[in-house]
C-alpha cells in the first residue's frame, strides 16, 4: 500500500498491479529506488523503465556507485563487498569467517551511515542484513568474492553457523559452497524442523 500511495502521488497514469508487484519485489520499498522508478517511468513509460531497456538497474547501478561506494574508505568498501556474500550476519560471524577482529565498529559505522544494513533478529546477538537491491549490486562489483574463494568462505560460515546451532543456515551455506555432503549430515540433523517450517515436504 505504501508503494501504491507513493507512485500515485508521483505518476500521471495509473501502474498495473503484475508491475507495482514487480517493482515493490525489486526495491523492498526503498524510497530512493522508488524515486528512481517513479522519475524513469514518467520519462520512458513502464516497458523501458522496468523490464526491456535495464534503464531502472542502470540507474539504480549508478546512484550506488555514485552516491554510496564512491564516498566510503577501502577499508570498509571491503568489508561491504565480503559481507555481501551473508544473507544474514552478526560481527562474531564476520570476524570468525573474514578473520578480523573489527567487524562490530564497522557495522556500526555502516548502520550510522544508513548505507542499506538492517537489523532482522535480536536474541541477545544483533544479525543484520543488506537490502536486497544494495546486495546484489555489492556482489557484482570487482572485488566482491567470486569462485573458489566464495566457496571457501560459505563453507566457513557454514562451520561456523553449525556451531552456533544455526543448522538451516548452515545447510543454505554449506550448498551455496558445494559442500554437499556437510550439508546432507546436517539435513539429517535437522530434517523435522525443516519439514514443520516448509522448507522440505
Amino acid at each position: 500500500e505504501d508503494t501504491r500511495d507513493y507512485l500515485a502521488a508521483r505518476l500521471t497514469s495509473r501502474i498495473d498491479e503484475a508491475d507495482l508487484a514487480m517493482l515493490q519485489t525489486q526495491t523492498d520499498g526503498w524510497p530512493v529506488a522508488l524515486q528512481l522508478a517513479a522519475s524513469l517511468i514518467g520519462s520512458t513509460g513502464v516497458d523501458a523503465a522496468l523490464r526491456g531497456s535495464g534503464e531502472f538497474s542502470w540507474a539504480m547501478a549508478s546512484y550506488l556507485a555514485e552516491d554510496v561506494l564512491a564516498r566510503l574508505p577501502s577499508s570498509q568498501l571491503h568489508f561491504l563487498l565480503q559481507t555481501a556474500l551473508f544473507e544474514t550476519f552478526c560481527a562474531a560471524m564476520c570476524n570468525a569467517v573474514l578473520e578480523r577482529e573489527d567487524s562490530l565498529v564497522l557495522m556500526q559505522k555502516i548502520e550510522r551511515e544508513n548505507i542499506l544494513l538492517f537489523a532482522v533478529e535480536s536474541e541477545g546477538v544483533d544479525w543484520y542484513e543488506y537490502h536486497p537491491l544494495f546486495q546484489s549490486f555489492l556482489r557484482n562489483q570487482s572485488g566482491a568474492p567470486a569462485g573458489e574463494i566464495a566457496n571457501e568462505l560459505h563453507v566457513k560460515t557454514a562451520q561456523w553457523l553449525a556451531g552456533e546451532g544455526r543448522l538451516i543456515q548452515a545447510i543454505r551455506h554449506a550448498l551455496a559452497g558445494g559442500a554437499v555432503e556437510l550439508a546432507a549430515k546436517w539435513m539429517a540433523l535437522c530434517a523435522s524442523e525443516m519439514i514443520n517450517t516448509g522448507q522440505i515436504d
